[in-house]
């Protein structure tokens, strides 16, 4: 009856605060009719369709009535009320089935979930949990749940009680042939939020990029806006083990990054007794801001993951409004400068809540005939202004499979010859430029590398190997070593030799670590940060054993950042990648303006065609090199002549004899 009353209250003021003037919908550029078979106060659930042509934050949505008027409403979003934790000081009781703990709440309450307190590192466990209902009788709610902690970090210690209502709840924690562990206290989370009802669907995997040491998995949701609750995995693999995270790329000035939406592990364990755990739920509580979205999965050393499937669960978004009668009712949607709306029903957001949704039949989504943009929409630019070339170093042809969308990946040998933050990059077609976006994310590449023994004389005790680079300067971030011997602890240092002003070699340190292996269990492969960008094509690699017996590593692989540029191309010909250029100024493209538009299409992949073509004729003096050392004593020799002539001319001649 509250809620009822509240409701009414709610359609009351909305009545009264009807505009006078029917809502202009030229700003609209999106409608989609549902029929309603019902009148009074409803909850609606958005079409797919409409969310994905809305803002994110939904400021552009209206509802008109089948008269055309608009209607207030109040956006409902899932029940967002929080669980009351109490934490419960506890003392088991031993039986002869294992360990039992009992307590009692002040109140009968809906019972969410138990979490264990146990101080214990490594143990697997049987747990049930019994709870007294209202009527004195006991009910089993959890029966033969696994709990357990392993000592990498992973642990299961919380019971989900699915919203049973109790005041009296008993735990049993069954030990079989394992020791018993201790219970020190439970957390009961009681009241909150009701059961959620989840839309499951199939997610399309687009395309499955391998990376170094990962898997990045490019997920095709369809349709924007998508509010993701969980996303399941499966996979044909019994056992495994798989840290997660879900990104979208997100424009910013003349960039693609990435935004981390959700993080977590995707495992499938098998415990002694054939008793199994598998956790292929990774919570994401997120909007998905676009329609494809990426899912890295970490390998470390195991191979990928065979037959991925991805199912997305889904919440619902639905509007709370009160329907002057059935009959055909108007979304509008894709107004992007529109302002929020301030609907006095919007207060009663919670009370609207708790009405049943449902889904009305809803047509297809079309363009609204009378849209009118106050600016032309913001188109996706193929050309910038004109450029002269002549200051660039290098000239790189492009090769494009198609017209549309394209992405291009620079190689390590272009990343080396551009500046460090890619400022001097340029792609022209003719004399003009070609404008894009430059995309900075997580992704790596591995380039396998081979060790060359380069012993010192002076340092037995030290081992050495030289690394060759494809060419110098390439901006790797790290090394991995694979080491097969079982058990050592060692210090690792990687640096490479540069000239110093006068042209005499030094050693510049690049990283270094500490490396430990206690058992052949323990991973083989070990990874060195390097703080410093290389200068030359050679590293060396050196490996202090100390009084211990010499090893070699066995394998050795280099990691750089992915960097790629997106833009437009309506031609396949004539497109060439200009870099090489110190003073180059960063450029600024209004592309960034369409950068949603161009990151929604799926992009044709560009290439690299041959090598740098270098186009300079002019002769560049290495100051660091040997021609420096040789131009440096030749003058001193030169100058120490001219002076001892000098001095030679001024002393007064010897008198004649």
């Amino acid at each position: 009856m509250k809620t009822l009353r509240l409701l009414s209250l709610a359609a009351f003021a909305a009545l009264l605060a009807v505009p006078a003037a029917a809502l202009d919908t030229s700003a609209w550029e999106f409608r989609q009719t549902v029929t309603l078979d019902r009148a009074g106060p409803l909850r609606l659930s958005i079409p797919a369709e409409t969310l994905d042509s809305a803002r994110a934050d939904l400021a552009d949505l209206r509802l008109l009535g089948p008269d055309g008027a608009e209607l207030p409403f109040a956006i409902v979003r899932r029940d967002t009320t929080r669980p009351s934790v109490e934490r419960i000081p506890t003392q088991a009781r031993v039986e002869p089935h294992g360990l039992v703990v009992e307590f009692g709440l002040a109140k009968a309450r809906p019972l969410q979930r138990l979490r264990l307190e146990m101080p214990a590192t490594d143990f697997v466990k049987s747990a049930s949990v019994e709870v007294e209902t209202a009527d004195g009788r006991w009910q089993r709610v959890v029966d033969s749940a696994l709990i357990f902690r392993m000592r990498g970090g992973i642990e299961q210690i919380a019971l989900e009680l699915r919203g049973t209502v109790g005041r009296t709840v008993r735990l049993t924690i069954t030990d079989g042939d394992t020791p018993p562990v201790p219970i020190t206290a439970v957390i009961i989370e009681t009241g909150g939020a009701g059961p959620e009802l989840l839309i499951d669907q199939p997610v399309t995997i687009a395309a499955t990029e391998p990376e170094a040491s990962a898997t990045r998995l490019v997920l095709d949701l369809a349709l924007r806006h998508r509010p993701i609750a969980e996303l399941v995995l499966e996979a044909r693999e019994g056992v495994f083990q798989r840290p997660v995270r879900l990104v979208a790329q997100r424009a910013t000035d003349d960039e693609i990054v990435e935004d981390t939406l959700a993080a977590g592990t995707y495992l499938r364990l098998v415990f002694p007794g054939e008793r199994r755990y598998a956790q292929l739920a990774l919570p994401v509580d997120a909007v998905a801001p676009s329609a494809r979205l990426e899912l890295i999965l970490e390998n470390g050393d195991s191979p990928p993951l065979s037959d991925l499937r991805l199912t997305a669960r889904l919440r619902s978004v639905d509007l709370g409004f009160e329907a002057p009668a059935a009959g055909t009712y108007t979304l509008l949607s894709g107004a992007p400068h529109a302002a929020a709306p301030r609907y006095d029903v919007a207060a009663f957001a919670a009370d609207w809540g708790r009405l049943p949704a449902f889904a009305a039949p809803a047509a297809p989504r079309a363009a609204n005939t009378g849209y009118r943009p106050a600016q032309l929409p913001a188109e996706v630019p193929e050309f910038a202004g004109p450029i002269d070339a002549t200051p660039w170093r290098f000239h790189r042809e492009v090769r494009l499979a198609d017209s549309g969308a394209q992405v291009l990946e620079l190689d390590v040998a272009t990343l080396a010859r551009s500046r460090n933050d890619l400022g001097d990059l340029r792609l022209v077609r003719g004399d003009r430029q070609v404008p894009y976006l430059l995309e900075r994310t997580s992704r790596q590449r591995s380039l396998p590398l081979a060790l060359v023994p380069a012993p010192d004389p002076e340092r037995r005790t030290v081992g050495r190997w030289a690394v060759q680079l494809p060419v110098e300067g390439t901006p790797i971030t790290s090394l991995r070593l694979t080491l097969n011997e079982p058990v050592f602890s060692r210090t690792v240092t990687v640096h490479e030799m540069v000239n110093d002003s006068r042209g005499q070699p030094w050693p510049r340190l690049l990283g270094d670590t500490s490396i430990v292996r206690r058992n052949t269990s323990d991973p083989a492969t070990f990874t060195i940060a390097l703080q410093s960008r290389p200068q030359t094509a050679q590293l060396y690699v050196e490996i202090d054993h100390g009084d211990n017996a010499a090893f070699a590593p066995v394998k050795v692989e280099a990691f750089y950042p992915v960097r790629r540029l997106r833009f437009r191309a309506t031609e396949t010909t004539g497109c060439v990648l200009l870099h090489g250029n110190p003073a180059a100024n960063a450029p600024r493209y209004d592309l960034q303006l369409a950068a949603p538009r161009l990151l929604a299409v799926a992009p044709h992949t560009a290439t690299l065609v041959g090598v740098d073509e270098a186009v300079e004729s002019s002769f560049r003096l290495n100051l660091g090199g040997p021609f420096a050392r040789y131009a440096f004593w030749g003058a001193l020799a030169i100058v120490v002549a001219v002076l001892v002539w000098l001095v030679a001319k001024l002393l007064p001649k010897p008198p004649a004899a």
